[in-house]
């Protein structure tokens, strides 16, 4: 006769247990079968009870999760409201003792007429009841919800655009990371006051506080780092609204009063922004959404809003007056060591070489001319994570700086096709190489000079990191003028071992670049081709506004090309001046094709340069000089 037992044991060897093992009874009338399993990540403990003489088999399904002593009562109202009003088969039940969660249920089975499917329809039950149920017990049991606003959010379903957290202290990022933000811990201390009177808390002492606010920074999107570290300050809940979301946002009044106090994360996007005619639609009805929460703020179930942008003024008027998000806080940019260190972090120091993890500000100075902001440095993290397991070796800071030249495309490193070529794109990056360190009076050494092609170009010099940050903040006439003579190095260097008729076309994007450097100097800048001289300092300070007029268009074409002519016969005679150095640099290329920055300084040591701007007048009060 074939028992209940029997069919467990048929059910656990199709589902792979070679040997099953069930313990029975001394009468052979009661068993139980243990075993485990995971699904979508989550790991359970179950057992199958039999009591054969009552035909009866029972699932007790455990989650490994426990819930702390001090949430115990308010989970098990959530499990006495899930059991009365949501389930369907079985029930939970959560362990006074040690705080497990167990979802129960059993079935009335006839062996001689069962299968092992029936025992799959079971753990289904158990396993689907689990993770529906979680959202709303994890709100409760971890997120610090209380169970009428958990039980709330679950029934108006805002789980499906809303994430929630709780943050605690040893997860959410140091105020350290946020250079800058003493003005937002000092709000964070005002909410923790106000938020510890509870209901007796007024309307205007909350208006004081400011439960709406803007933060403007240089990445909007990194503002949620940020409001998760004041969620932990604040020991609320945080509840993040995608920026897609927030035009399905639920009634003010009602949901998110019932999570409350909850602090809302909005994300930045197009919503902050007003479009015309119908492209607006959607942003329209996503701002009304958010007007919507901030007019019905309760300062008895506060929920304090959250949200970034560049600029306050870039916010629509009506979401910037009182009563809405009239507290805006100013970050600081993000410093080069901090940018560095992060992007370490990212990366995995473990992964990276002395010249890259003891030279932070370094890295945060590369980092900041090509791969701004968080997505951008995560999307170079993972490249150098990629490399790193390409070369099976740590990264070097010049691995970096390859990145910085080539941007995140893979392909293979080849070399250039034919003799001819190869020689003439060595001969032109040296050109940029040696201006690039005569000209500053070698404080402009080139991170990088490379003869490999890729798929924007043949060769490639790559400016010093710190001499080329050092003026991002004011960009002076010297900077100016270093600029363009950097690109019309490779062009006279062409000329000098080719001459005249033998300079290529492959000059162009050089010629494009100083070109439009020149232009924007003396249409919009107010520098002079003359400007080093008393009388040229103020001979070009009316500046262009709008489109320029034909005249304007004319004089402005007169001095870029005076000027151009200029320096190009300026940089033609440093080169020739120090032509040991040029040599030196383009015979280097065509044995190694790649030369770091220390390379470079071994050459200039090696033939003794003297360094020598090409015009020294220009540099007795020169400071820093540009990107190029």
């Amino acid at each position: 006769m074939t028992t209940i037992a029997d069919l467990i044991l048929d059910w656990a060897r199709k589902d792979g247990c070679s040997d099953p093992q069930i313990e029975l009874s001394d009468d052979r009338q009661h068993a139980q079968y243990a075993f485990s399993l995971s699904r979508n990540d989550v790991a359970y403990k179950a057992w199958f009870d039999v009591d054969e003489q009552a035909g009866l088999l029972v699932l007790s399904l455990y989650s490994i999760e426990k819930v702390q002593p001090s949430r115990r009562d308010a989970v098990a109202q959530v499990l006495t409201w899930l059991n009365d009003c949501k389930l369907k088969v079985g029930n939970f039940e959560l362990s006074a003792e040690h705080g497990q969660l167990k979802f129960r249920a059993g079935i009335l089975v006839e062996a001689d007429h069962a299968a092992p499917p029936m025992l799959d329809t079971l753990l289904e039950n158990g396993l689907t009841a689990f993770e529906q149920s979680m959202p709303v017990i994890r709100a409760v049991a971890t997120a610090g919800f209380s169970p009428a606003a958990a039980m709330m959010a679950a029934e108006e379903d805002c789980a499906d655009f809303v994430v929630v957290e709780k943050v605690d202290d040893g997860v959410a990022p140091p105020w350290s990371r946020f250079e800058g933000s003493g003005v937002i811990q000092a709000w964070a201390s005002q909410m923790r006051d106000v938020l510890a009177l509870g209901e007796a808390a007024s309307a205007e002492r909350w208006q004081l506080v400011g439960p709406a606010v803007l933060i403007e920074h240089e990445y909007p999107r990194a503002a949620l780092e940020l409001a998760r570290r004041i969620a932990a300050d604040c020991n609320l809940p945080l509840g993040i609204v995608g920026a897609d979301e927030i035009a399905n946002l639920p009634d003010a009044e009602g949901t998110f009063e019932r999570m409350a106090p909850v602090l809302l994360y909005l994300e930045p996007g197009d919503w902050q922004q007003e479009k015309e005619g119908d492209k607006d639609e959607a942003g329209a009805t996503a701002r009304a959404k958010v007007l919507a929460l901030l007019s019905a703020f309760n300062p008895a179930h506060p929920v304090i809003c959250v949200t970034a942008l560049r600029s306050a003024n870039d916010l629509p008027n009506p979401l910037r007056r009182r009563g809405n998000f009239d507290r805006r806080f100013a970050l600081p940019p993000v410093a080069p060591s901090l940018a560095g260190e992060l992007f370490l972090d990212l990366v995995g120091r473990e992964r990276c070489a002395s010249s890259m993890a003891d030279n932070a500000a370094k890295v945060g100075k590369l980092l900041s001319r090509e791969f701004e902001g968080p997505e951008g440095r995560r999307l170079a993290a993972l490249r150098m994570q990629r490399l790193h397991v390409n070369l099976g070796r740590p990264l070097e800071f010049l691995d970096l700086v390859e990145m910085d030249a080539n941007g995140l495309s893979e392909g293979d490193k080849k070399d250039l096709d034919g003799e001819s070529l190869r020689k003439r794109v060595a001969w032109h990056e040296a050109g940029h190489a040696a201006v690039s360190i005569l000209d500053s009076e070698g404080r402009d050494v080139p991170e990088f000079v490379s003869i490999f092609p890729c798929a924007s170009y043949f060769g490639v010099v790559v400016s010093s990191v710190n001499f080329n940050f050092a003026c991002q903040d004011t960009y002076t006439y010297a900077d100016f003028c270093h600029s363009v003579r950097v690109s019309l190095g490779g062009r006279a260097a062409e000329e000098l071992l080719f001459g005249r008729a033998g300079v290529s076309s492959g000059c162009r994007s050089d010629l494009e670049r100083c070109t439009r450097l020149a232009n924007d100097a003396f249409a919009f800048w107010g520098f002079a081709p003359d400007m080093d001289t008393e009388s040229g300092n103020a001979g070009n300070l009316a500046i262009i506004f709008g489109t320029p007029s034909p005249s304007e268009y004319a004089h402005v074409e007169r001095l870029v090309r005076e000027f151009l002519a200029e320096q190009y016969r300026l940089v033609k005679n440093l080169l020739q001046a120090n032509r040991a150095l040029l040599d030196e640099i383009y015979g280097r290329l065509m044995t190694s094709a790649v030369l770091d920055q220390g390379d470079m300084e071994s050459i200039c040591r090696s033939v003794n340069t003297s360094y020598r701007a090409a015009d020294s007048r220009l540099l007795d009060t020169a400071e820093s000089v540009p990107a190029q």
